[in-house]
């Protein structure tokens, strides 16, 4: 039966993904605003999780605070989901410099051409899906960290979307 609930979970995330391709990046963050209302005042989605993380994070939030928070987390998940679902099919090893703009390229440059290797800490601030991406769009093999996603089929579908500039 969980089988079932996470395959049904992967649909919806996938027709999400074909809703936010099919709108203008421009215009993704009105279906983001819409979306994160429905997933926290209507389906509720990982209320319990987020509400006791919200709670111990921030213990002096009101609940009117806490849910303007939870839909604010909603809105950035789905709008860098969008920046992901966008980005294959609009920036490519031809046109990334005008679709993205590089910060501290020196830096940047110097520790991935370092002789040793290089680790890069992120935060879920921004997108940083993106820079993995991108990465790899400017030639270097990059390995990203993190847990396992709890739907199978979900985490499979990042992994094969992390694997598309190597890596």
């Amino acid at each position: 039966m969980r089988r079932v609930q996470q395959f049904v979970e992967y649909l919806v995330v996938r027709c999400l993904v074909c809703v936010l391709q099919a709108v203008p990046l421009e215009q993704c963050d009105t279906v983001a605003r819409f979306a994160a209302r429905l997933f926290v005042d209507v389906f509720r989605v990982r209320h319990g999780v987020v509400t006791e993380n919200l709670r111990h994070a921030f213990p002096e939030l009101t609940d009117w605070r806490r849910r303007r928070l939870m839909r604010r987390m909603w809105r950035h998940l789905i709008l860098m989901v969008a920046e992901v679902a966008h980005l294959s099919r609009r920036c490519h090893t031809t046109n990334w410099r005008e679709k993205i703009t590089l910060v501290n390229t020196d830096e940047f440059l110097r520790c991935l051409l370092d002789d040793r290797p290089t680790i890069f800490v992120t935060a879920h601030l921004g997108n940083f899906e993106l820079a993995g991406y991108v990465t790899g769009l400017l030639g270097f093999k990059t390995y990203s960290i993190g847990r396992t996603l709890d739907n199978p089929y979900l985490d499979e579908f990042l992994l094969h979307f992390r694997g598309t500039t190597g890596q």
